[in-house]
């Protein structure tokens, strides 16, 4: 792909959470919801590499039912670590997930 790993990686994410809902793998999930993906890259010879995620945000819509803390754990489980290769998470790479706390209510 030609695209930058951010970009690659975000758009995954947000088609994995997609898929999570509609099989049923984290039924509290609802349609609406938002991704994006920091990465870190250095110069080799004026060719920028991806060297890890720094940062991994994702908002998503929930029912009621679910806890922050379940939240976490299942987007950190099946949708997460299916979608990022493991070479580029490390002890230091951030996850905001669901970050403004509840997101029952939202579109469509």
């Amino acid at each position: 792909e030609l695209m930058p790993l951010s970009h690659v990686l975000a758009t995954k994410l947000g088609a994995r959470l997609t898929e999570v809902r509609k099989n049923g793998t984290c039924p509290w999930l609802r349609p609406d919801g938002k991704t994006q993906v920091t990465v870190e890259y250095i110069n080799e010879n004026g060719a920028m590499v991806p060297v890890r995620v720094h940062t991994v945000l994702i908002s998503t819509q929930h029912d009621e039912t679910v806890t922050n803390d379940e939240i976490a754990a299942d987007l950190k489980e099946h949708v997460i670590k299916p979608v990022i290769p493991e070479k580029y998470l490390d002890e230091k790479t951030i996850f905001h997930l669901n970050p403004s706390g509840r997101f029952v209510i939202g579109g469509p």
